[in-house]
């Protein structure tokens, strides 16, 4: 995990307003002040991508290795309109990339995930 955590931190040291938090058990939040959807997406992918290039041994997986699921959510998309919603949408989103497969994003807008796997 702390493996992890770090290469999160490191990665967010260009967004100077950026907040990299342990969130329950084995869980990360980032949040990035005035960040759109595709922003968002783009800084989570990367996320994901360089946590599969630690290849971190992880015999309870069926990868063999650890790797990320993440769940985005921006305070401009349907439904969200405050802290609360944000964080259920962010959450939301995070349990869809894992019934996806783990190891992936979703966002609580359906039509950016629909727009990230066709790029």
């Amino acid at each position: 995990m702390k493996r992890v955590a770090n290469c999160v931190a490191e990665i967010m040291t260009p967004y100077p307003r950026s907040v990299v938090a342990r969130y329950g058990g084995e869980e990360i939040a980032v949040i990035l002040p005035q960040c759109d959807s595709a922003a968002a997406l783009s800084v989570a992918r990367l996320l994901c991508a360089q946590v599969r290039i630690l290849e971190i041994e992880h015999d309870g997986s069926e990868r063999g290795r650890v790797t990320v699921s993440i769940g985005t959510a921006t305070m401009n998309a349907v439904g969200v309109r405050g802290k609360k919603q944000l964080l259920g949408s962010a959450d939301e989103a995070l349990y869809f990339a894992k019934a996806a497969g783990r190891d992936c994003v979703r966002s609580c807008n359906q039509s950016d995930d629909a727009a990230a796997a066709r790029a």
